[in-house]
């Protein structure tokens, strides 16, 4: 790539790809975070559900209380 105007279109190219690339990470992330703030809802939606609809003295079923993640 020689000429100068072609070279420096490519920097700007590259430039304005690595800045893309870094908005899409930080995107992405606020994306993660809100599906595990949305499973962590969920399942302590769940186990009071299931708390609220278990005869007196019977613990409710464990697995619901939002701690684990599918996200890591």
């Amino acid at each position: 790539m020689g000429h100068e105007a072609v070279r420096s279109a490519c920097g700007d190219f590259r430039e304005s790809w690595q800045y893309g690339i870094k908005q899409m990470a930080k995107l992405t992330a606020a994306v993660r975070d809100g599906l595990e703030a949305t499973a962590q809802a969920y399942g302590a939606t769940d186990q009071a559900v299931a708390k609220a609809l278990a005869p007196s003295g019977v613990p409710a079923p464990s697995g619901g209380s939002g701690e684990a993640s599918p996200f890591g």
